[in-house]
């Protein structure tokens, strides 16, 4: 075999050579270096499918399949000879596929980053005949994560497209033929032929086999690993032979599981129901089952339901071919019995009558799908009249192998799986002693692998672990019906991969970048750093420490308590250190690697409980009141005292944060960020580089998510990529790898709160003490209002007579915490429904009633916050009333009570929660926006404003804000990126005002056009009809002037726009707004904090299983208070996706630190964000009607935070799915997040009195 520096590829009908590339790098890496930017980087491992793309293959049956794959995880030179299709490559802005039509059509992008990917899917799906139902759609699309838009318009769109599809034929793929491609020292074969392959194994101690690369691929990008030998096993014929022989089916190790899936065609029902819940389509697209079994991972899927299978593998080397059972092949940890030159050939499974046979996979995890196991579990057993005759019980996760346990297996031959159910379970409890990790306790696995026993031997089945996934296609809204129905500003752009991102830009131009040195140590003094040998590798520019930064060290946006580079100190585990700037990513992670750092360890507060005992706070006592609480508890008939504190939520924005700066020819810098909040980021660059304000130019392009997460964290990447231009004279850019960015940026607060409440018989509550204790990292960052917000919504929709509300900020050895949708609303509201649950279960009311019955109501007192602020225009009893009704609430109620008893070991929950939400910043010189309008003499405009769209839909709305007001169509007008030399001195686009206040100053710069060009305007007119015009009859529309008496009578607005320009009108306008009414005092903890309220319910319905404590919720109906919409389309996207997000931080999005406070959970695979078949199966949202809001921009209300807490309505029906498990009255002890051990937990917690956790 020829060795070659160069392969070819095809991208999109383009032949493309590649030459010199490393084996190593990756497709996407690739991609985006050579400016196809529409594929994106979300997590690096094959985990969120933003980086999808498609591939020509061939299916089972030898006919050309297009197959979506992780590009980030797939290595270049697999891709030698293949046709490979990107974003831009299945359509373009002029020329849709069918997929992006609809995926515009739906509103199924909001920030756009992950929709790429999901084009890709939905393409790929497109071309597969067999995908019609929701369960198959489902499976299409559960490698691709979004984070905004809560999945229903996605699935919406593809179930509209997939119904009527009319695919074209597809490209015959050319056939591989052998490769070596060897660029220097590095080496890829691809052989053909197995004895090839065979002796190239035993060549080199350093080769290493490659398939799909969906585990290489990842120790290539995350542990940063090299595989200097790489041989390849997709062109060997013995490796890619699926059949079925007498008695068998013989898999090549080679074969990937989409290829097993169509070919065994579900004749293994486990193993069937195992491939669905193992990994994406994309990874099994190009994953092997012989790959996942020779990493003998203890977690991995696959071994558990092959043991209980009685599958065999046959092993081959040059000298001899050999097979063991399975149950031989996995000797210890990560050990198999594959000795060196030896590959896995085959893998055989035995066929087994399956009238005789039940067969079972449950897999126990956080979410359903695109997740690790807790634990893994395969039963298979045989039986005759009843009784046992062979069985295999096998399990992963609480061993360092996968195993089975033969003990119990022959305990139970010879019985009736009842008879036996007690012994079985009772070897089974003593076979294993699992670990503690990120992902569950000992103590859990240990419960777990009895209690799946205990559902295989009662038969009861549950939606999650035993049925297809479903979703109610009855939900979808005619997008028609939206009187201002705006697609989405930017579809177009997100679906084809037009749109340009902060780092898309940087990708196509010469930059530098830059790597982080991290301190690995949660607190400790510095004595020494060394760059010497570091700053000597290639590639490397400068290394910049503290004392290179010209100006103030400090990105912090209060106090000044965040240096940009860790000086003397460093103060958390992943602090950043220094930086290595140089000519690409692998040389400066190399040479930041090489970077030396001594410590002097010093002790480090972990939590709000470490940091309270420590007396360690940032901040005093803020404090909220009203009444004689003291005498109000004392006279009180029933009270309930208790500490309540629950976990914070990674914001996992698609996009990570991203910055790119260039030095001026002036002195000055130009910095584009991935931003909420310019004017900071403008700022703060300024006193780094010690310059003035005016000499940093900001620009915030569209951002791939945020959430709160970029209204500050993103200041320091920004700052640290300017000091970096000015220092080197280069442009310099960064994107945060997944980990890094997960690591190093604050997270949403884990709070405490300590209450006091007494009430009275039915519930009502009388008097509340309440104290909170915010976690607020090593720095103040935003926690002070954060936490001030969290005491204004601690009474959410609830009068309370007497109050003590009071908080503070600890100060600990943690990333420094920071704003997050709701901007620590959700915590104080979370703390009085949490109250309000406990109360109906101890006096034992029905929790609506409950709730209801203690609403802000009437006038006056009863319908006034403890802080003074009227609740005006309450709707909370009007959107009640109507959701009860419309959601069947009652008859539901009674259907869920008769169902809980006929099932035992499946439970369903029904309930309802409301929210309150105070819409402004509550610091009030936040509320104001500017906007400048530029009005062209041929009628066309550009709009500016000081807000940044992040997927919330801001522009969208204010283009029709601008439509509207000038009676312009669409393509007239230009929404343009926020800067900072055009609308200077703006708040962050965050407190859900964005469209308040910038839309506000949009129109007022709008309406300040028309009323100078009216009387312009109304003498043209006069001249064309010969009459006079008053400058009140004067209308714009359908991108014209004319006469409201006659509408013949019109100018074209570019005429208007020319006679204007000559007669010397200002055609720009710098509109200014504002918000009312506003005021706040501290001192006396009274005032006016919001402009007004926004309402909303939601009636959430869960299932649990008791045996794993999994969860879904099968129905979620929404009526939500929006004002009169701006948007309807793109309001009811923020509720649904707002909603998502919300259920993801109450259920299965879990942070965890070790005890030396390094973050575990900073990947895509080790924290679990809602995937798509987490979205509630029926979706059903409404926006209520005749709701229009004075005093707002169109009478509309804000949308982006509120619906995130209607989620709290999913956790109290949890409440009630376990109530049915426990006896009456009893209190339940629900975690927050209510993850799946957490749910167990309440329902099974003498599992947990041993103390093993």
């Amino acid at each position: 075999m020829a060795v070659v520096d160069s392969f070819s590829v095809t991208i999109n009908g383009q032949a493309v050579v590649v030459c010199d590339a490393s084996p190593n790098e990756n497709l996407l890496h690739f991609l985006r270096r050579t400016g196809r930017t529409g594929s994106k980087e979300g997590c690096g491992e094959g985990d969120c499918g933003a980086c999808s793309v498609v591939v020509v293959d061939r299916d089972a049956a030898g006919q050309p399949a297009y197959r979506a794959i992780n590009s980030c995880i797939a290595l270049l030179p697999s891709l030698a000879g293949r046709e490979v299709l990107t974003v831009e490559g299945i359509g373009s802005p002029t020329a849709m596929h069918p997929v992006q039509t609809a995926m515009e059509k739906h509103y199924g992008s909001q920030c756009g980053y992950c929709t790429p990917g999901f084009i890709a899917s939905l393409f790929e799906g497109y071309h597969r005949a067999d995908v019609t139902e929701p369960a198959q759609i489902a499976d299409q699309l559960c490698g691709n994560l979004c984070r905004c838009t809560g999945y229903r318009s996605i699935r919406d769109a593809a179930h509209d497209v997939f119904s009527q599809r009319r695919p074209k034929p597809l490209p015959e793929p050319p056939p591989l033929t052998a490769l070596h491609y060897a660029p220097g020292t590095q080496q890829f074969h691809r052989p053909v032929a197995l004895d090839e392959l065979l002796r190239l194994l035993a060549s080199d101690p350093k080769a290493r086999l490659v398939a799909g690369a969906t585990e290489i691929g990842v120790e290539i990008n995350k542990l940063f690993r090299e595989y200097p030998f790489l041989i390849s096993t997709e062109t060997v014929p013995e490796l890619q032979d699926i059949h079925a022989s007498e008695g068998w089916w013989e898999i090549g190790g080679g074969v990937t599981l989409t290829r097993i899936e169509e070919s065994l065609a579900g004749e293994y029902p486990a193993l069937q129901q195992m491939l669905t819940l193992f990994a994406s389509r994309q990874i099994r697209n190009r994953a092997t089952l012989g790959g996942n079994l020779a990493t003998a991972s203890p977690i991995g899927d696959s071994a558990p339901v092959l043991l209980a299978l009685d599958a065999e593998v046959v092993l081959r080397s040059r000298e001899k071919e050999r097979t063991l059972p399975l149950s031989a092949f996995f000797l210890d940890y990560r050990k198999t019995a594959l000795q060196p030159g030896e590959i896995l050939l085959r893998i055989r499974i035995p066929r087994s009558p399956a009238a005789t046979t039940r067969s079972v996979f449950w897999k126990v995890s956080k979410r359903r799908e695109m997740d690790i196991s807790i634990v893994a579990a395969a039963f298979h057993v045989e039986m005759e009249n009843a009784v046992v005759r062979k069985a295999r019980l096998a399990f992963g996760g609480v061993a360092a192998t996968p195993s089975r346990v033969p003990a119990a297996e022959e305990t139970l031959c010879g019985q009736s799986l009842e008879e036996a159910r007690e012994a079985v379970g009772a070897i089974l409890a003593q076979t294993f002693t699992p670990l503690s990790d990120a992902r569950g306790s000992a103590a859990y696995r240990s419960a777990l692998v009895v209690s799946l026993w205990e559902k295989f031997v009662s038969g009861e089945t549950s939606a999650l672990h035993d049925e297809s996934v479903t979703f109610d296609t009855d939900s979808v809204w005619d997008v028609g019906e939206c009187s201002r129905a705006l697609p989405h500003e930017s579809g177009v752009g997100h679906v084809t991969g037009a749109a340009h991102y902060v780092d898309d830009t940087a990708q196509r131009r010469s930059m530098l970048t830059m790597w982080p040195v991290l301190s690995t140590q949660a607190r400790a003094r510095i004595r020494e750093i060394d760059t010497t040998e570091a700053a000597a590798l290639p590639g490397v520019e400068t290394i910049l420490l503290a004392h290179d930064i010209s100006g103030t060290n400090n990105v912090g946006p209060n106090r000044h308590d965040e240096p940009a580079l860790a000086g003397e100190e460093v103060f958390y585990h992943g602090q950043v250190i220094a930086v290595v700037v140089g000519t690409d990513v692998d040389h400066c992670q190399k040479a930041a690697a090489g970077v030396r750092v001594e410590y002097e360890p010093l002790p480090a507060l972990l939590g709000i409980e470490a940091a309270m005992q420590a007396a360690s706070y940032h901040t005093d006592s803020h404090r909220l009141a009203r009444g004689d609480i003291d005498a109000a508890l004392a006279a009180a008939p029933h009270r309930l005292t208790d500490v309540f504190s629950f976990g914070g939520q990674e914001h996992f924005y698609l996009e990570t944060h991203a910055a790119w700066a260039e030095p001026t020819d002036d002195g000055g810098v130009y910095v584009a960020s991935s931003t909420q909040h310019p004017t900071e980021i403008q700022t703060l660059v300024a006193e780094v580089l010690g310059l003035s304000r005016s000499q940093v130019v900001v620009e915030a392009p569209r951002m791939g998510g945020g959430f709160g997460g970029k209204e500050t964290q993103g200041n320091l990447w920004a700052a640290l990529v300017a000091l970096a231009a000015q220092k080197t004279g280069r442009p310099v850019r960064v994107q945060l790898d997944r980990d890094l960015d997960m690591t190093i940026s604050g997270k949403r607060h884990p709070f405490r709160a300590e209450f006091d409440v007494g009430y009275d018989d039915d519930g009502h509550i009388l008097a509340a003490r309440i104290h909170l204790v915010s976690d607020g990292g090593w720095s103040l960052d935003l926690s002070q209002p954060i936490n001030d917000r969290a005491l204004y919504h601690l009474d959410n929709a609830y009068y309370i007579p007497a109050v003590e509300f009071s908080g503070r900020v600890a100060k600990t050895h943690t990333t420094s915490h920071t704003a997050f949708r709701g901007f620590g609303g959700p915590q104080g509201m979370l703390v009085i429904e949490e109250i309000i649950g406990r109360i109906a279960q101890v006096r034992n009311l029905a929790p609506e009633i409950v709730r209801s019955s203690n609403f802000y109501h009437g006038e006056g007192e009863s319908n006034t916050t403890p802080y003074g602020q009227e609740v005006e225009n309450n709707r909370l009893d009007r959107i009640w009333t109507e959701l009860l009704k419309e959601s069947g609430f009652a008859r539901r109620r009674e259907e869920i009570q008769d169902w809980n008893a006929r099932h035992p070991r499946v439970k369903r929950g029904l309930a309802i929660t409301p929210v309150k939400f105070g819409i402004a910043f509550t610091f009030t010189p936040y509320n104001q926006a500017g906007s400048l309008v530029l009005l062209y003499r041929d009628g066309s405009v550009q709009v500016n404003h000081g807000g940044t769209e992040m997927g919330q839909g801001l522009h969208t709305k204010i283009l029709g804000v601008v439509m509207r007001i000038l009676g312009l169509p669409r393509d007239r007008i230009r929404m343009m990126p926020t800067r900072t030399d055009k609308v200077p001195n703006t708040s962050a686009t965050a407190a859900s005002s964005g469209s308040d206040l910038n839309g506000a100053a949009v129109a007022d710069a709008c309406r300040t056009l028309t009323a100078r060009l009216t009387p312009l305007a109304a003498e043209l007119l006069g001249v064309q009809c010969g009459a006079t015009v008053k400058e009140d009859e004067i209308l714009w529309q359908d991108n014209a002037i004319c006469w409201s008496k006659d509408e013949t009578v019109r100018i074209p607005l570019a005429q208007l726009t020319e006679q204007a320009y000559h007669q010397r009108i200002s055609l720009s306008v710098a509109g200014y707004y504002k918000t009312p009414l506003i005021h706040w005092d501290w001192a006396i903890g009274k005032g006016r904090p919001f402009h007004y309220f926004a309402f909303g319910a939601a009636v959430s319905e869960v299932e649990i299983d008791t045996a794993s404590g999994m969860m879904q919720v099968r129905r979620v109906d929404i009526l939500h208070d929006v004002g009169d919409s701006l948007n309807p389309g793109v309001d009811r996207g923020q509720i649904e996706g707002g909603f998502v997000q919300g259920l993801g931080w109450l259920t299965s999005e879990e942070l965890v630190w070790n005890p030396e406070g390094r973050l575990l959970t900073h990947s895509a695979s080790t924290y679990q964000i809602p995937a798509f078949s987490n979205a509630p199966a029926e979706f059903r949202v409404r926006l209520l009607n005749e709701a229009a809001q004075p005093r707002t921009i169109g009478n509309s209300k804000a949308v982006g935070e509120p619906p995130l807490m209607l989620a709290f309505s999913v956790r109290e029906a949890l409440r009630d799915a376990i109530a049915a498990c426990r006896p009456s009255g009893e209190l339940i002890s629900l975690a927050s997040p209510a993850t799946s051990e957490a749910i167990y937990r309440a329902i099974h917690p003498e599992a947990f009195d041993s103390g093993m956790n």
